[in-house]
């Protein structure tokens, strides 16, 4: 196998880690909050979790078919990591944000340097 093409693997293999690692953190956090919300007798308690749950469903389904190196899926990684970004930056910070955070930042840097291998 050729070393550009070593290198190419390894790099995906980075960036689909970096999502399965985003995903599972973003399950960790709806556990977290549906309990809490159930502790506290809230009467919504579904709604936060499911969106976190849909979160990492996105990114699990990212780190699936980004082995495809289609320019579609770039897209949608860049933009919605972007998003999550964002969203991170303007709502209150604390350990997971930090973690998080640096997760999309790696997420980014891998797409942009991938950047040339999506068809």
């Amino acid at each position: 196998m050729p070393k550009a093409l070593k290198k190419k693997n390894k790099n995906i293999r980075i960036l689909q880690l970096a999502y399965i690692a985003i995903a599972f953190i973003w399950i960790i956090l709806a556990k977290l909050s549906f309990y809490r919300r159930i502790d506290s007798g809230s009467d919504d308690v579904l709604t936060i979790p499911l969106i976190m749950f849909a979160c990492a469903l996105i990114y699990l389904l990212l780190a699936i078919t980004t082995a495809s190196l289609k320019r579609i899926y770039l897209y949608i990684g860049l933009g919605y990591t972007f998003l999550n970004i964002f969203l991170t930056i303007t709502d209150q910070i604390g350990i997971w944000d930090v973690i998080l955070f640096i997760l999309y930042l790696l997420v980014v840097y891998f797409l942009f340097r991938l950047k040339g291998e999506f068809n």
